[in-house]
């Protein structure tokens, strides 16, 4: 995935194995929930989007000040 935006041009500021925040079975073969998440520049934030990427803001995922905010 990481590939795919740098061939498009798009900088990663940083990148982290993350969790899409939902409760999931623990079942083999089931969704972990585990995502790939990568921090871009905002002015690249519609060309991530054409390219299937999207927006996911959690705990895990956003900036400390805004961590309270979104509990």
């Amino acid at each position: 995935m990481a590939n795919e935006l740098t061939r498009a041009g798009l900088a990663i500021v940083s990148q982290k194995k993350a969790t899409d925040g939902l409760m999931h079975i623990q079942l083999c073969g089931s969704m972990t929930g585990s995502v790939n998440a990568y921090e871009i520049a905002s002015s690249d934030f519609q060309n991530a989007l054409d390219l299937g990427f999207s927006y996911l803001i959690t705990s895990q995922t956003a900036p400390s000040r805004w961590s309270e905010r979104i509990l």
